[in-house]
């Protein structure tokens, strides 16, 4: 009987410290207290230990059995890394989704465009991250290749932590460069939609000081 009412509170907990996160309300590399936690949630500590659980299986949270919870403390070398690897995945998906364009495909992606501008005037952090993953995962259905599907929906959630820390949110940039890709991949230009999503995913990545191109 008590179960739902745990899951529920375990949601709860990790909504909650997801936005914290990505509001950047914790310092890089912070430890974190299960018990002040549970203290500050109102709730025992078995929801914010399911939490942590899950945050540190999405990769924001560093969990060390025995030892403590810290805060994720990525380094631009990784986030070069990973990018890396997002880019070569990404630019073979939207190849593969110009050259097989459909009217759904197109009217999917400009519905995600316009749900991203939404969120951007109303700044709710949580729902950005969501549909911008959303954005990227409907041009890699568009691929029609299943596995790459599941390596770029892997990639897009480590990507996603580096995002939490790096990229400064709710600006234009992003929301252009999106349009960019939709309006390219409609003509089915095949080299000019990868173009414009390596050019997109190369701004993502920081500099040694963690500072993106062009001074974000």
């Amino acid at each position: 009987m008590d179960r739902p009412q745990a899951v529920t509170a375990a949601d709860q907990a990790y909504r909650e410290l997801r936005r914290r996160i990505l509001l950047r309300q914790y310092a890089a590399g912070e430890r974190l207290s299960e018990a002040e936690l549970a203290r500050q949630a109102g709730v025992s500590r078995t929801p914010v230990r399911e939490a942590l659980h899950r945050l540190g299986e999405e990769g924001f949270v560093v969990v060390v059995p025995n030892q403590g919870v810290w805060v994720a403390n990525p380094t631009p070398e990784g986030m070069e890394q990973a990018y890396e690897v997002r880019e070569v995945l990404e630019c073979k998906a939207v190849a593969k989704a110009a050259a097989n364009v459909t009217p759904l495909l197109i009217a999917r992606l400009e519905a995600k465009v316009a749900e991203e501008e939404s969120i951007i005037q109303n700044r709710d952090i949580d729902r950005y991250m969501t549909v911008n993953t959303d954005f990227h995962m409907t041009l890699a259905m568009g691929s029609g290749n299943g596995v790459m599907v599941d390596f770029i929906r892997r990639i897009l959630m480590i990507t996603g932590v580096y995002m939490a820390f790096f990229d400064p949110f709710f600006d234009e940039t992003t929301l252009e460069e999106h349009r960019r890709i939709v309006r390219v991949v409609s003509t089915g230009d095949v080299e000019g939609s990868v173009a414009v999503m390596r050019e997109h995913i190369r701004l993502r990545v920081p500099d040694a000081e963690g500072r993106l191109p062009g001074g974000a």
